[in-house]
């Protein structure tokens, strides 16, 4: 089981939390729910509508399976090195950021390797789970996590996101990418709910050639955080995307938003998007935890 009665007070505050962020809303209340959904083909269809190169790959409802020494206050030992409470002040935003990096063990004993990053909002909650995912997986990579606490009203919706979003770009990964030895182009933002709304946005406001961000991960994101998606994706229309999403749905969240988006995605005129979608038999709060995992899959390998 994914979750226990060790972690339900902690999971049921920051799910309190979130709401507080995103309003709220929610999904198929009628008590019948539908079948998940099923394991992928082999190999992904292109789709049926549109005039741009969206591939859409459903993913298995099957969700992550964790050790449930992965949350606190159980104890855990890291082979990699967590380097806490860092912080930024950022002009765009004029505000100062807490962040901390993960280091795999790699990083002291290959001292000429680069590494790709991650980067993830809403540090304040994930940073221990996710760290102790990717220490536990053996994933070489850094991982550098932000808090938000008050901040998630304004940076995980737009117009604020167009700030936040110059902030991750212009002055966090440069600062991270001057500290540490990083793989140029490897780069993943993940969020969830409000968190999941900004990775999104960043998504199509990224019009670098090559992207920022090759990879986001959106885990039942607030989609009305979005604002208006049309616009948002009109502005990208038929360029070049050069960009992997990963989103999950919980049924019990946000899905009943989060599966019309990647159906909008789907029939869009945006060039070069892979898109894996999976949708979990979960609540809200459960986002992170039954997704992380398979999405790590998806970006980094088995």
């Amino acid at each position: 089981m994914l979750m226990n009665k060790i972690r339900s007070s902690v999971l049921l505050a920051i799910f309190l939390a979130v709401q507080g962020c995103s309003g709220g809303e929610s999904s198929d209340s009628s008590g019948s729910i539908p079948p998940n959904v099923v394991a992928p083909p082999d190999e992904p269809s292109s789709p049926e509508n549109g005039s741009g190169n969206v591939v859409v790959t459903n993913l298995s409802s099957q969700p992550s399976q964790t050790e449930s020494n992965f949350f606190p206050p159980a104890s855990f030992s890291y082979k990699g090195v967590a380097e806490i409470d860092q912080t930024i002040t950022s002009a765009f935003t004029n505000y100062t950021y807490t962040f901390h990096v993960y280091l795999p063990p790699e990083y002291q004993q290959e001292p000429e390797r680069q590494f790709p990053t991650m980067y993830f909002t809403d540090a304040e909650w994930y940073r221990e789970f996710q760290y102790r995912v990717i220490d536990f997986e053996a994933r070489p990579l850094i991982a550098v996590g932000i808090e938000h606490h008050d901040r998630r009203g304004t940076d995980y919706v737009m117009p604020g996101a167009q700030s936040y979003h110059l902030f991750l770009t212009e002055e966090l990964i440069p600062r991270i990418e001057s500290q540490y030895r990083v793989l140029d182009g490897e780069r993943t933002l993940k969020g969830d709910s409000g968190g999941g709304s900004q990775t999104l946005i960043s998504m199509f406001l990224d019009d670098q050639s090559p992207p920022v961000f090759k990879y986001h991960m959106a885990f039942d994101p607030y989609i009305t955080g979005l604002g208006n998606i049309e616009s948002l994706m009109a502005q990208r229309d038929t360029t070049l995307m050069h960009k992997t999403l990963v989103i999950t749905g919980m049924r019990r969240g946000f899905h009943s938003t989060v599966a019309p988006f990647v159906d909008r995605l789907e029939s869009s005129s945006l060039m070069e998007l892979n898109v894996y979608h999976a949708v979990y038999d979960l609540d809200h709060q459960d986002a992170t935890w039954s997704s992380f995992s398979n999405a790590l899959k998806v970006v980094y390998g088995e």
